[in-house]
């Protein structure tokens, strides 16, 4: 079954959305001069807004570590999403309300999809526990359906019919959909995301006794070129909630490898770090090799970005180095007219602050290490939208 990224459904778009771009490869990846890299299987992401009872939820999306299995020549995972109470939390563990699917990524961005679960995702999400009817359940489509995100013109609208299949039962889930609007500019936790493509979503389902059945539920959501889908909402269910951040630790095992993340600092979340340990939980760079390190800021707020001075040092510390502070490395903090991670961006007069340190750490007394960047905001500043990148090696396993 042949279908376009949002004919699941608006509640299962968070689901895939980790899925919905091509893998470029951290080898084709410079570290200096291009823009953040396009979502990938490796990409994790951050959503706040509005669900039923809870006007501050945090969700949470990403790979589930070791699901990898090979079908058909196709590469699959299972991919999670669900509720933390903060940003930083670990989703696998503390996630009070959870759903996956398994999918495969395919480097023409096409997805495949073939399961979902929902462990209380969707009744947290909608404020009506009964959706998760097959609690712990596998969910199976009776054929796997196949997405690509850049088929249809704006303007066009498709109907469908997906057929969910559970403990012997059927559930068939109509949906119409279609991109209704280009160049559109989502106001969201990041600031403004400009260059959007919005979709017009709605469907219905059927199933005796189950919460919503036969009722038409209708959405929007948001998909960026770079970034994915940025944001959804569904008002007549009180849903709407937008990306404030995103990291992806690329795909390399060993050799060079590329690592991104960009987050929004605010008055309770004043705290940025990528990390190479991270990636794994290692030790691995190569202390010889000279990490290139990349940092990119902006205010969040778009009058702010225009008019709003370079945030103070010393009230927006901004550290280079490896991690556990052994060294540090020297850099400048330089204004730009332009962004180099989000050229879309560019033309609306925002003020960019950069810094490029180019090192490596071979004083070090052992190897592997972490190298990092970090920044520390005080709280009374306006909100800070923070990015960076390192490209770095890996060393081989057993030699960290």
């Amino acid at each position: 079954m042949k279908l376009n990224r949002f004919s699941l459904s608006l509640m299962m778009c968070m689901f895939i959305s980790v899925a919905c771009a091509e893998d470029n490869g951290s080898e084709n990846v410079d570290v200096q001069n291009d823009p953040y890299q396009k979502w990938d299987a490796n990409t994790a992401a951050v959503f706040e807004g509005t669900v039923p009872d809870n006007p501050d939820a945090i969700v949470k999306m990403e790979k589930v570590p070791g699901t990898e299995t090979v079908v058909d020549g196709k590469t699959f995972n299972q991919y999670t999403g669900g509720f933390v109470s903060a940003k930083s939390d670990d989703l696998l563990t503390t996630g009070t309300g959870t759903g996956t699917v398994t999918a495969a990524v395919e480097e023409d961005g096409t997805i495949y999809i073939t399961t979902l679960q929902s462990n209380g995702f969707l009744g947290t999400l909608t404020g009506i526990p009964g959706l998760d009817i097959w609690l712990g359940e596998t969910v199976t489509l009776s054929e796997p359906i196949e997405i690509n995100v850049d088929e249809m013109e704006t303007g066009e609208i498709r109907d469908a019919t997906i057929e969910l299949s559970a403990l012997g039962q059927t559930i068939p889930v109509s949906v119409t959909y279609g991109p209704v609007e280009d160049d559109v500019t989502l106001m969201s936790a990041m600031g403004p995301v400009i260059g959007c493509r919005k979709y017009a979503v709605s469907g219905t389902f059927t199933m005796a006794g189950l919460p919503l059945t036969d009722t038409l539920i209708e959405g929007t959501g948001y998909v960026h070129p770079t970034l994915g889908l940025v944001g959804w909402e569904a008002p007549d269910l009180g849903i709407g909630m937008s990306m404030s951040g995103t990291s992806n630790y690329g795909d390399a095992t060993e050799g060079f490898n590329v690592i991104e993340m960009t987050d929004i600092l605010t008055a309770a979340n004043t705290h940025f770090s990528l990390h190479t340990y991270d990636r794994i939980g290692q030790w691995d760079a190569d202390k010889n090799t000279h990490a290139k390190m990349l940092l990119e800021m902006r205010w969040a707020d778009p009058t702010v970005a225009v008019t709003h001075d370079a945030p103070d040092p010393l009230m927006a510390s901004v550290t280079f180095g490896t991690m556990g502070g052994l060294y540090y490395f020297p850099h400048d903090l330089v204004e730009s007219p332009v962004s180099i991670f989000f050229p879309e961006e560019n033309g609306n007069d925002f003020r960019y602050w950069y810094a490029f340190v180019d090192q490596a750490a071979k004083n070090q007394d052992e190897n592997g290490i972490s190298y990092s960047i970090s920044v520390n905001k005080d709280s009374t500043l306006p909100d800070l939208r923070v990015t960076a990148r390192i490209g770095y090696t890996i060393l081989p396993e057993g030699e960290y």
